[in-house]
């Protein structure tokens, strides 16, 4: 199993990104898994302008017209639509397993989940553990999980 954690969030050129996968890919034994995590723009335009409130401060300099984040090195993360990554990927000898949604929607909630009871707090990880793999709630989640297996 080969491991790919965080170095997708700070590698903002297309060649920078397909040479880490295709390193991960390199170092893992046919049929091996290889986990990566990415970032999801979307989920960075709702934390960070709308639950922040610096929605004027970025458009143009870290959201394009599109609402998509602008991968640049002083806007500290890199990021992705979540179809954007899987075509990146779809490029490599690779299949995907799971594509999950690390955290869902629980960055941007995190008060009312932090006042959860116990039991209120089971309920709710059986509802984010069900709706994980979930493509049209992914795009929520500030970090997403691409689990794939080495052809």
């Amino acid at each position: 199993m080969t491991l790919v954690f965080g170095p997708l969030y700070h590698l903002y050129e297309r060649t920078d990104q397909e040479r880490a996968i295709s390193e991960a890919i390199r170092v893992t034994k046919r049929g091996g898994i290889i986990a990566i995590a990415y970032l999801s723009s979307d989920s960075i335009m709702v934390d960070w302008t709308l639950r922040d409130r610096h929605l004027l401060d970025g458009m143009g300099k870290d959201f394009d017209e599109n609402f998509k984040i602008i991968n640049y090195p002083e806007g500290v993360f890199a990021a992705f639509y979540i179809q954007e990554f899987k075509d990146l990927m779809a490029k490599f000898p690779v299949r995907m397993e799971h594509n999950i949604a690390a955290d869902g929607m629980a960055r941007h909630m995190m008060e009312q989940i932090d006042g959860l009871t116990d039991a209120e707090f089971a309920v709710w990880m059986k509802y984010h553990l069900s709706t994980c793999e979930r493509e049209e709630l992914q795009g929520y989640s500030n970090h997403l999980l691409y689990i794939c297996r080495k052809l």
